[in-house]
């Protein structure tokens, strides 16, 4: 598992699978309700950025799953979080690692615009583990989520993987809806106020 140390905020890191290319390959053009919706792939330079941005998202959900008394702590210990795997990321030997077996984009409405939001996710042998999926609050509700992991799942099954895994706060009832009704199950509960998921795509 990759970085245990973020794994309870961040979700679950995972390592293997997928070329670098596969990443450049993979941008597709969604249709959301009559909305083309893009998938740009997060270049070097902005993977801090892509993180730093995900910290208020992050902290709030550990917060609110009570696994911090406030949000402000939980947002400390995201910021320091976050600090240390990009001082890690600096190790050329640990990026090239990380980055072939990790896939950030952003995601937009149209090709070129300030993205929306933003989703994450990592292989491990022929398993895809969805780290990371968020949308501003204003892009909610709009289908765009549910077309985003239906085409994910569409790549996937076709490079031959066998499942899509996730992790999710109990506390995010919306989020659980949407994926139970996109065919996942819950797999295992967690003691610190979540579940794992799973969605099995070559039966």
């Amino acid at each position: 598992m990759f970085l245990n140390t973020l794994k309870t905020i961040f979700i679950i890191f995972s390592l293997n699978s997928l070329s670098a290319a596969d990443v450049t390959a993979f941008q597709p053009k969604i249709e959301a309700k009559r909305q083309a919706l893009y998938l740009q792939p997060v270049n070097e330079e902005d993977i801090a950025k892509f993180y730093e941005e995900a910290e208020d998202s992050a902290a709030e959900q550990a917060w609110q799953a009570g696994l911090f008394p406030s949000e402000n702590e939980a947002l400390e210990i995201v910021r320091a979080q976050t600090k240390e795997l990009l001082q890690k990321l600096k190790s050329k030997t640990f990026f090239e690692e990380w980055k072939s077996h990790n896939f950030l984009f952003h995601i937009s409405l149209t090709e070129g615009q300030i993205p929306c939001g933003y989703i994450h996710y990592s292989t491990e042998g022929k398993e895809a583990f969805i780290e990371v999926i968020f949308l501003a609050k204003e892009y909610r509700g709009k289908g765009i989520a549910t077309n985003i992991l239906n085409s994910l799942e569409a790549e996937l099954k076709m490079k031959g993987f066998d499942c899509i895994r996730l992790h999710v706060f109990t506390h995010n009832v919306a989020a659980i809806n949407l994926y139970k009704k996109l065919g996942y199950e819950v797999e295992k509960i967690n003691e610190i106020n979540s579940v794992n998921m799973v969605k099995i795509l070559n039966k």
